[in-house]
């Protein structure tokens, strides 16, 4: 796709993308994600597709708090993960 796109861009058309279909693009979520074929196999689509979504939003989610840990880490201040245990012991002041 990026030497087509790199192709296209030397046309001023306005022609639309390749269509990758979306057993190509799930396949390719597999593959990234180190799902095993064997699990593939035994899932429903939409079951494998629900998982792939589960594990984007959950990196995209990671992606953001690293981003957001590395803007704090820049202002010098630091940002300190606890327990539940230690907030309630936070809060009651001891």
């Amino acid at each position: 796709m990026r030497l087509f796109n790199k192709i296209k861009s030397n046309d001023n058309t306005n022609q639309k993308r390749l269509a990758v279909p979306r057993v190509i693009t799930i396949m390719q979520k597999c593959v990234e994600h180190k799902i095993q074929d064997c699990f593939v196999r035994t899932l429903h689509f939409n079951d494998l597709y629900v998982l792939l979504l589960s594990l984007d939003i959950a990196n995209i989610k990671q992606m953001l708090k690293q981003q957001r840990n590395m803007q704090m880490k820049k202002r010098n201040i630091t940002v300190q993960d606890i327990s539940q245990k230690e907030a309630v012991k936070f809060l009651k002041g001891g």
